[in-house]
């Protein structure tokens, strides 16, 4: 007869990979052609009556290095940092800031018009704005009545 060596704590760990893989997947996590996960920018996103206000923090960043692109209800914002080289004769003591790829997902809720979606990026904050479709609720409509 074989031996079966079961470790409960192997079957841990293999559940706490499967809620973190979850958890990722719900994040917006974004993750490049080559598959690794890319930094995610800080943001916010502000619902009013009116639609939903997005903004990422992007500090140092070039406007020409970002790009945002609606596929279906997913906003994705993404582009790169890059090493500031004009940098001579000195050596980085502390590099906290790296340069390279990121990117972040939104989910947006389907009452959104994503044909007027505008986006405005100044001073290390892109800001984008998805306004809500307008419903005609109070809109009076007279109806003839014929003989």
């Amino acid at each position: 007869m074989a031996k079966y060596d079961d470790n409960p704590w192997d079957r841990l760990e293999a559940l706490a990979q499967g809620m973190d893989r979850i958890a990722e997947g719900l994040s917006g996590r974004m993750e490049s052609r080559a598959g690794r996960h890319l930094r995610q920018p800080l943001s916010n996103v502000l619902e009013t009556a009116d639609g939903l206000t997005i903004e990422v923090e992007l500090p140092g960043v070039r406007q020409q290095d970002v790009a945002v692109e609606l596929v279906g209800r997913k906003l994705s914002v993404f582009g790169e940092t890059r090493l500031n080289n004009d940098v001579e004769g000195g050596v980085y003591n502390v590099m906290e800031r790296c340069p390279g790829s990121f990117g972040r997902e939104f989910v947006l809720p389907g009452e959104l018009a994503a044909d007027h979606v505008s986006a405005v990026f100044a001073d290390g904050l892109l800001t984008i704005t998805v306004p809500k479709q307008v419903r005609d609720r109070k809109r009076t409509v007279r109806i003839e009545i014929s003989d």
